[in-house]
């Protein structure tokens, strides 16, 4: 099964679902500080399929927001460039 995230030039996270897990939550115990964690855990999911795409760690406490990070940013200027020259090289169907 095929799923469509979001174009190209997107951030494919923005259209995954989203599950936002408090690690302090997750522990049996807080810091040796007393002080609960202060870390997120948030993980991306196919919406179609369900399959765990990325997983990131934030700290809300320390960011201003927590925006999906746009870790993959395909140069598609270069994929256009490189789609033509192979299509123009290679002869038509029945072309000897």
């Amino acid at each position: 099964m095929q799923s469509r995230l979001w174009a190209a030039t997107e951030n494919y996270k923005n259209g995954s679902l989203r599950r936002v897990i408090g690690l302090y939550t997750q522990a049996e115990s807080t810091l040796p500080d007393g002080a609960l964690g202060l870390a997120e855990l948030h993980e991306y999911f196919c919406p179609g399929c369900g399959t765990q795409v990325d997983v990131e760690i934030h700290c809300p406490g320390a960011e201003a927001e927590t925006a999906p990070i746009w870790d993959i940013q395909l140069d598609l200027s270069t994929a256009d460039a490189s789609a033509g020259k192979a299509s123009a090289s290679q002869p038509a169907a029945g072309a000897r």
